[in-house]
């Protein structure tokens, strides 16, 4: 119930929108041409799925630390029964 909890998620999308425009305009710029549509579709999927992992991390290390675990148990917590779901989903 704190605002700093909102901070994952923002940054999060940051690091997503980045990351995925860095990546993507070298090779529509000098490898194949790409539908003027493809960058809003890429940052529509970038909002919805960073923000949508991190509140599912959010929740797991919130339901950690409301069972008595401290901030360094919930992080390792969260990310060991959590962690490999989002990882694995946000590379397909």
């Amino acid at each position: 119930r704190s605002w700093r909890l909102l901070l994952l998620p923002a940054a999060c999308l940051a690091a997503t929108v980045a990351t995925s425009f860095s990546l993507f305009l070298p090779f529509a710029k000098y490898v194949v041409d790409i539908s003027p549509l493809a960058p809003t579709a890429m940052a529509f999927l970038a909002i919805a799925l960073s923000i949508d992992y991190s509140l599912f991390l959010l929740t797991r290390f919130v339901e950690e630390v409301y069972s008595g675990a401290s901030t360094e148990e919930a992080i390792t917590k969260m990310l060991r029964k959590s962690g490999h779901v989002v990882g694995v989903s946000g590379c397909v």
